[in-house]
């Protein structure tokens, strides 16, 4: 069995540093430039670092959009993960957990949002150990959460028993991503008067209805 060396060691330990240094840097700078403004040279400045050092971890602006991109959806992994734990009647409450804590998590951290946004629009194949493989890798264990929830609501009568958990989940969270987008992106109190908060619970609840039996069964 080999042997990591000390100095072997310290430079990894310093390498993921340095990686992580960026990270952190780029998240500030998304968050106050948003995604099409930031620039390597703005992260690399945050981070104290040569431009030529950041393209040395990672390859491009795109590369470090899945950086970030992986720890804010890491941190909405936690967020659903958290509602879903919450005490509910039937698995239809779980599921509205989870809705509400997706358009909550979205409202608190518009810059995190902002890349899931980004990330829809990269499609696989994704080369094996790069960021955007990662991110691809939590976003379906969001997807399994929701589907297993379903497929509990196909258990305990609380959804339509019609239902594919499958494409029930996608479709769910096509459309609650899109209206959130409108909430955030559009001053929809300006434009139809009618409040952020009142639009995402409207939204919310008009899209669970499709989900919900005709006749509950008790």
């Amino acid at each position: 069995m080999s042997r990591v060396s000390p100095a072997s060691a310290r430079r990894t330990r310093a390498r993921r540093t340095r990686q992580a240094s960026l990270v952190v840097a780029a998240e500030a700078v998304f968050a106050e430039c948003g995604l099409g403004a930031a620039s390597m040279d703005a992260v690399a400045t945050r981070a104290e670092v040569s431009k030529g050092l950041a393209y040395a971890y990672f390859a491009d602006k795109g590369d470090l959009c899945d950086a970030v991109a992986v720890r804010a959806l890491r941190r909405l992994r936690a967020a659903l993960a958290e509602a879903v734990r919450q005490p509910a009647p039937d698995a239809f409450g779980r599921l509205t957990a989870l809705g509400q804590a997706y358009a909550a998590f979205a409202t608190d951290r518009p810059a995190d949002f902002a890349l899931f946004e980004y990330r829809v629009g990269q499609a696989p194949p994704y080369a094996a150990g790069s960021h955007a493989a990662a991110c691809h890798r939590v976003t379906l264990g969001l997807f399994s959460t929701a589907r297993q929830t379903l497929r509990a609501g196909l258990a305990d009568g609380s959804v339509r028993p019609d239902l594919d958990p499958d494409r029930a989940a996608l479709a769910l969270w096509s459309g609650l991503h899109g209206f959130v987008a409108v909430a955030l992106r559009s001053d929809v109190q300006a434009w139809y008067g009618v409040e952020r908060a009142v639009l995402l619970a409207d939204g919310l609840r008009l899209l669970l209805d499709g989900v919900r039996p005709c006749s509950p069964s008790r």
